[in-house]
């Protein structure tokens, strides 16, 4: 086995298990100037990883702690020099790679070209996967031949080495779209693994050759026709919204739903996976009648979905739950997932039930975060005293931060009530000659 057979292999022991934490007392992070990060840089093969961090915001406060869990740190010390600077303190490098916003990641080669970049807080696994498929290759790599041009490795350092010199973006396109086709033929998994970066990688190139669009559109359509035929497993029901989304045409997730049948099992079965994938845009396109057949019963759908949050937070060993192929469950989104019921419930004439989904889960995530989405669903149906007397509901039981953003939501409220202003009256032009 390869090295970075191997390494992938130890990558799915290490994330199948609870994490372990390095030392406090150490820490991946070099005390260097991205200048002298950039020296040290070249003189050992590595590229920088730099993260921009503000300590004063939660987000970055809470990221901070997986760079400590110990396959992640490991990994870290050995591939990348690794250093946190605030944005503030390297304003001209923030504003180049446009880092503005912490937190933020850059894997930068030593040649000051982007390799990679991760927006936003994200768990150690997230991480990894996200950095680790980028710096395969970077070191040395070559034309797979012989042996090695079976290995989906040895095609994603070819690709990702001409992805830093940038002057061969067809033979780019060909290794990253070889890795996507045959992946899994050696490691299974992998495609599902690498997924995300690779149809990345395949957009970017769009800027350079006219042959990435086509080529996403052709694997697109391929699962287009698995799933009509109900041949299409749950992860390739995934897959056709990912490509989707990384063809900037995520309308067409919406579109295909309204023409699967629920008198297919197969393509019912399809469907249920994209009410998980993409209910805020079906609810936004007004599939109502779809959404309640699929989904008969969405407070006990909700609940259900929360105490295997609650139940997941409080065993130290056990991994966040999965919604469906792809997609890790969150508070945030069962709430915003209610919420998008809540308005399926009103529209199709259904009060009673509507109220009770917002007292089922306000009552068991008392924000002002809930009572916000639920109003902003009623204030789209136009039900604006509804709207009102939930939020007055909210001000009641909140804290000072949950009623401030709660009373913004009324003013809102009432203003949508009031309706557009009227335009003000056009001058006569003659005056009073």
């Amino acid at each position: 086995m390869n090295i970075p057979s191997l390494l992938f292999t130890l990558s799915l022991g290490l994330s199948a298990v609870s994490p372990t934490i390095a030392s406090q007392a150490d820490s991946p992070f070099l005390p260097l100037k991205s200048q002298d990060a950039f020296v040290r840089a070249e003189a050992e093969g590595l590229p920088v990883l730099m993260w921009f961090n503000d300590p004063e915001l939660p987000t970055c406060r809470r990221m901070q702690r997986i760079f400590h869990e110990e396959h992640l740190f490991n990994w870290i010390k050995k591939n990348t020099i690794c250093i946190q600077v605030h944005p503030l303190e390297e304003a001209k490098m923030a504003a180049r790679y446009g880092a503005q916003a912490p937190p933020c990641t850059l894997l930068i080669g030593s040649n000051r070209t982007l390799i990679e970049r991760l927006d936003g807080a994200v768990n150690a696994d997230k991480f990894l996967s996200t950095f680790e498929l980028a710096v395969t290759g970077l070191r040395a790599a070559a034309l797979p031949e012989g042996e090695t041009a079976k290995d989906p490795y040895a095609w994603l350092a070819w690709a990702n080495h001409l992805f830093t010199l940038g002057n061969k973006p067809e033979e780019c396109l060909e290794a990253y779209m070889w890795v996507l086709d045959n992946a899994d033929k050696t490691h299974p998994g992998l495609r599902a693994r690498s997924l995300e970066f690779l149809l990345k990688r395949v957009a970017y190139l769009k800027l350079g050759t006219d042959l990435a669009t086509p080529r996403l559109l052709q694997r697109r359509a391929d699962l287009q026709r698995s799933i009509l035929a109900g041949e299409a497993t749950q992860n390739e029901v995934f897959e056709f919204t990912r490509f989707n989304f990384w063809l900037r045409q995520e309308i067409a997730t919406t579109q295909f739903f309204a023409q699967l049948s629920s008198d297919s099992p197969a393509q019912r079965a399809a469907r249920q996976t994209l009410i998980l994938l993409d209910l805020e845009q079906i609810v936004a396109w007004r599939h109502y009648a779809a959404v309640r057949e699929l989904v008969p019963e969405p407070k006990l759908e909700i609940l259900k979905r929360l105490e295997a949050l609650k139940a997941s937070q409080e065993d130290p060993e056990a991994s966040p739950p999965l919604l469906t192929y792809g997609l890790t469950d969150t508070r945030s989104r069962v709430v915003a997932d209610a919420a998008h019921h809540y308005e399926v419930l009103l529209a199709s004439g259904l009060g009673a039930q509507a109220s009770q989904l917002l007292e089922a889960v306000s009552s068991r995530i008392n924000t002002g975060r809930v009572y916000v989405a639920f109003m902003t669903k009623s204030n789209r149906l136009e039900l604006y005293a509804l709207s009102t007397s939930t939020g007055e509901a909210g001000l009641e039981v909140l804290g000072p931060k949950g009623q401030g953003m709660v009373r913004t939501a009324l003013m809102r409220t009432e203003n949508l009530a009031k309706g557009p202003a009227e335009p003000p009256a056009k001058p006569d032009q003659d005056g009073d000659r």
